[in-house]
């Protein structure tokens, strides 16, 4: 699965997760299988310069990495909103 174009890294995560979950893959409860799944997300994501960021972490849950992803929305969104 690839991110869209267009589509915020915060929404691909949340569309990988889905996807994991409906296969049956349960990321949230094994370590190995989470390293996995947020290997896939980085590895898959258009912005380079994020992938970079991200490969550079270590997440001890999904919510640390969504944590993240919100707290960058937050402030594009101020960013492009004091112009």
């Amino acid at each position: 699965m690839t991110q869209r174009k267009r589509e915020k890294a915060l929404a691909f995560l949340y569309r990988l997760n889905l996807a994991e979950e409906r296969a049956g893959v349960y990321f949230r409860k094994s370590s190995k299988k989470r390293e996995q799944h947020l290997r896939q997300f980085v590895r898959n994501l258009s912005d380079e310069s994020l992938k970079e960021t991200l490969q550079s972490y270590r997440f001890k849950k999904v919510a640390d990495l969504e944590y993240i992803l919100k707290q960058r929305e937050e402030l594009r969104q101020g960013a492009t909103g004091a112009e």
